[in-house]
């Protein structure tokens, strides 16, 4: 399949279509074209039928990368730019929804699922829903967004839609892993010509970056804990050439949503995200440019254990929700005047629509996960988004433990171990397995469950042992790693 890109469905034919008043949804993957199109074919519409543009963005990275292209192109007489956080302070401090967007005929809601997605750590995001629903009749409002599932719950229907076909067929290998250790042995194997990107929290985020030369760490520069270890550098680098010169790069969701990495030696991601929708924004951020840019891309398993305190804090909040209905905001407000309540019921006692949405739409697909018979419902989800063959997905352990293994094996090809030698090589063996079901004491283990283990990962080697019967090591036992293929009467 070919990569379907907006410039290929929405024409100036399409444009004429629209009214004020409309509300437009564009929904396409990540790397589709979308921003781009706004900056091209609609700033081209606008600019000859004397038209403003409104072009938001959630990320400060995001914004001055625009910014960097916009003013490079001369475009800013027909574009502003601003992030969503400006007009939501600014909303705070009087000015109405009206006042916001007077100046502009067309609003462009850039990585819309924001509104959704950032309700769970910024309060402020419901400011900017309700033209997602009833836009001012004299604007046209225009949705972006490469993950809509929570737009969705909030609003089923537009005046427009347009859907591009999705590609993902870039994706060399699809692993999933349980292990943050599996990450590190997986990414200091990563030939130094290649290079990678990690997402995940600030605090893991940093350690690991902290674990390799040659590497860097991006957060965001509201994070008053961890922003003091972040690479102004790297960012910079991100923001003016699409790239970054270092080979690992740990970030947090700073990263997540627009920002563009054009790099076809970046051939590693890695994602420790527990919700689908910043798992397709951060796998978006590697933008590809041929058909030999591919990438291997590794992303945490989330199990029950994840996502049933997740699936139950959600509940809670709906709860609340109902609660406050049913007994009115006044009586809410004093039952729980000393109690510190989820913010999905805000201070003023109303209800913060965009926590609400965010918390139905987790809600509903963690429970499909949970309900999957296989306990692979988060893989199998990610999978559909993908358009992966969940058949082909791989296990990261596994596959390490199993490459890993193999080079330990060919390293003692042909050497006699003896007493503390098969010691050593136990504990280096035993140290490369993941699988749960194999941690138990190595004390215990010989050659006969070295044996099994290779069995069953399929791997053609074997370890033949025998009493020696010469001088120097006479009645010692001895292990000799073997390739199948060789002849071992010996």
């Amino acid at each position: 399949m070919t990569k379907q890109y907006i410039s290929d469905i929405i024409s100036v034919s399409e444009i004429l279509k629209w009214k004020p008043g409309d509300r437009i949804l564009i929904t396409s993957q990540t790397g589709s074209g979308k921003s781009q199109w706004v900056k091209d074919q609609l700033y081209s519409y606008c600019k000859d039928n004397n038209k403003k543009i409104l072009l938001l963005s959630n990320r400060s990275i995001l914004r001055d990368q625009n910014k960097t292209e916009i003013e490079a192109e001369n475009k800013q007489d027909i574009i502003t730019l601003k992030n969503y956080q400006t007009l939501e302070t600014a909303f705070i401090y009087g000015k109405t929804v009206l006042d916001l967007f007077n100046a502009y005929d067309f609003i462009v809601y850039d990585e819309a699922h924001y509104v959704f997605s950032d309700s769970q750590f910024n309060t402020n995001t419901d400011i900017l829903m309700e033209p997602i629903i009833d836009s001012p009749k004299d604007k046209i409002f225009l949705f972006l967004t490469a993950t809509p599932q929570a737009l969705r719950i909030y609003s089923s229907k537009y005046d427009y839609e347009y859907t591009a076909k999705t590609d993902y067929s870039y994706i060399e290998n699809l692993y999933f892993y349980s292990q943050t250790q599996t990450i590190e042995n997986i990414i200091r194997t990563i030939p130094a010509e290649d290079k990678a990107i990690y997402f995940g929290d600030a605090k893991e985020s940093l350690e690991l970056s902290e674990q390799f030369d040659n590497s860097a760490f991006l957060c965001s520069d509201k994070n008053s804990i961890f922003k003091r270890n972040s690479s102004k550098k790297v960012q910079d680098q991100i923001i003016n050439t699409n790239r970054f010169e270092c080979q690992f790069l740990f970030s947090t969701k700073v990263l997540d949503n627009g920002i563009n990495i054009i790099m076809p030696e970046l051939k590693y991601v890695f994602i420790d995200m527990n919700d689908p929708i910043d798992v397709i924004q951060c796998l978006g951020r590697k933008r590809i440019v041929s058909l030999t840019d591919r990438v291997n891309l590794y992303i945490k398993d989330m199990k029950g254990n994840n996502l049933y305190p997740l699936l139950k804090k959600m509940r809670i909040r709906l709860n609340l929700v109902a609660e406050q209905e049913e007994i009115g905001s006044e009586a809410f407000l004093n039952k729980y005047a000393r109690l510190h309540f989820d913010d999905i019921i805000m201070h003023n006692g109303e209800v913060n629509n965009a926590k609400f949405i965010y918390s139905k739409y987790i809600i509903d697909i963690y429970s499909r996960m949970l309900g999957d018979k296989n306990k692979k419902g988060f893989q199998n989800y990610i999978s559909n988004m993908l358009r992966w063959n969940k058949e082909n997905t791989k296990d990261a352990e596994q596959c390490y433990e199993k490459e890993s293994i193999e080079l330990l094996l060919q390293s003692y090809v042909g050497r006699n171990l003896y007493g503390n030698d098969i010691e050593t090589f136990k504990n280096i063996f035993f140290q490369n397995i993941f699988a749960p079901k194999r941690k138990i004491n190595i004390r215990r283990r010989g050659y006969r469950c070295i044996n099994s283990i290779l069995m069953e990962d399929n791997l053609p080697y074997s370890i033949d042992t025998r009493t020696e019967k010469t001088k120097e090591h006479r009645d010692q036992t001895v292990w000799r790693v073997q390739p199948w293929s060789d002849n071992r009467s010996d």
